[in-house]
């Protein structure tokens, strides 16, 4: 069986900061869109790994949504 597509799992806001001389890299929030989830990075590998969590998260959800099965209609005619 196919995985249904799923446009919201892997899409983000990324909101930079203004960088300052002292500070070594990209600062900023980054923000899942489908879950509404935010995270502040403060340079290139904490934005990393805010992205590593929210892309297990999503998948870790989306084996949780395949679980849950909605139960098949059962026409009338079959019910009597």
């Amino acid at each position: 069986m196919t995985e249904p597509f799923r446009p919201l799992d892997h899409v983000y806001v990324l909101k930079l900061n203004q960088a300052h001389p002292g500070r070594p890299g990209p600062s900023g929030r980054l923000e899942h869109v489908g879950s509404g989830r935010r995270h502040d990075f403060h340079d290139g590998a904490s934005l990393l790994e805010c992205i590593a969590r929210e892309e297990a998260r999503a998948a870790q959800d989306a084996e949780a949504a395949a679980l849950v099965r909605p139960i098949p209609e059962v026409p009338d005619e079959q019910l009597r």
